[in-house]
């Protein structure tokens, strides 16, 4: 679905595909609600994981679409907080509410989602893209919420932007046609490998079992802190609204690679001691949940939001679309490696193999933050192609 996502969204408009994951997702968690059967179950997943893949390849498009350069920062971000949001949500419901009730619950937000979103404007890129000139003027104005004059500019500057990226027909090896569209493609590679290996994807799934691993002496239960790495990761979501337009893209990368780092150091260290050595580690057992919970915030403060913040940044608006599909099956196919391995080189090797390679991927992210991620904060997607040319 990542792949068919983008090409959708510029046939049909982002609006309309993000609908679409609507009753995708409904559909799945009906599924869910309604039936106990093993095959069913699966085919649930297939059909959450199709509106999972519209969801993370159309929705950062639209809100880099739909922000104003001095903003997109911050609007960006809401894309991880509700995504952390929504983890948490169901770490929380979970223990509470019985299996019907949980599902319940969650369907009933999808629902919500749908029909809050009819009301939102489409993207006025996607209607210049369709020489809907109107129709942009009137999604603009809703969206800035300015004078006549404030928009007209805006819709310039647009039109302008659009008309030079319309000149060239778009086709999938656009994406790798000049040096400019190949070192975009790369970054966006290098941060998606960043994302997926810092460690906070497979402790999102798996964390209580590896946290019970490292033993019972810590003050609170293993369930209770992968509750609480939910708490930090809404909290780190919400810093960074504020922290991605003041500080950066770069800073905010550098700072999460380097803190992941540490911790995951310590983390892997900590399984390392315990498994091969001799030493008492009981004393230190508080090591591995606040190395995950410092992760968890951290993680979400930088790597995650310039995620986001490239996908909707780095590409022409007529290759955006193409550009996120790819990024979204990457990612997806990064994620798949890093769950399916995380188990049996935890079974093969111990825990600490983990950490070890998340601690490599974070070290290699300070160095690529260092000479190779760019700066885009406040600026249009001109200035940022151009400077990509140098």
């Amino acid at each position: 679905s990542a792949l068919l996502a983008g090409i959708l969204a510029d046939r049909f408009g982002r609006k309309s595909v993000i609908l679409i994951s609507a009753p995708i997702f409904l559909i799945g968690w009906i599924f869910i609600l309604y039936t106990k059967s093993l095959l069913i179950l699966n085919i649930a997943r297939v059909f959450q994981g199709l509106a999972v893949g519209i969801i993370y390849t159309v929705m950062p498009m639209y809100l880099g679409e739909i922000a104003s350069p001095k903003y997109r920062g911050a609007i960006t971000s809401i894309f991880y907080f509700f995504w952390w949001f929504g983890f948490l949500f169901e770490y929380i419901l979970g223990p509470m509410l019985t299996y019907f009730h949980y599902t319940l619950a969650s369907t009933t937000i999808n629902v919500f989602f749908f029909i809050a979103f009819i009301f939102q404007p489409e993207s006025p890129y996607y209607y210049l893209i369709k020489n809907k000139v109107n129709s942009a003027r009137k999604s603009l104005t809703w969206l800035l919420q300015s004078n006549e004059d404030e928009v007209d500019k805006e819709l310039e500057r647009m039109k302008k932007c659009v008309e030079e990226d319309q000149q060239r027909k778009v086709v999938w090896n656009e994406l790798v046609a000049t040096p400019t569209d190949r070192k975009a493609l790369l970054i966006l590679f290098l941060v998606g490998f960043l994302r997926q290996y810092c460690g906070i994807i497979p402790l999102s799934s798996y964390s209580t079992q590896t946290l019970k691993a490292a033993g019972d002496s810590f003050i609170i239960s293993a369930d209770n802190c992968t509750i609480v790495m939910g708490i930090m990761m809404v909290i780190g979501s919400i810093g960074s609204f504020f922290t991605l337009d003041v500080f950066g893209r770069k800073s905010l990368l550098y700072f999460s690679c380097s803190l992941s780092a540490i911790c995951m150091f310590s983390a892997g260290t900590f399984y390392l001691l315990k498994s091969h050595s001799s030493l008492e580690m009981a004393p230190y057992s508080w090591i591995p949940p606040v190395s995950f919970t410092i992760l968890a915030g951290v993680s979400v403060v930088g790597i995650f939001p310039v995620n986001i913040a490239y996908a909707s940044e780095l590409f022409t608006s007529n290759t955006r679309g193409i550009a996120s599909s790819v990024f979204s099956f990457y990612t997806t196919i990064l994620g798949i490696f890093v769950l399916k391995f995380y188990l049996t080189l935890a079974d093969l090797f111990g825990e600490f193999v983990n950490f070890y390679i998340y601690t490599a991927a974070c070290i290699i992210g300070v160095f690529l933050t260092w000479f190779i991620m760019p700066e885009t904060k406040g600026k249009t997607f001109e200035r940022i192609r151009h400077e990509l040319e140098r």
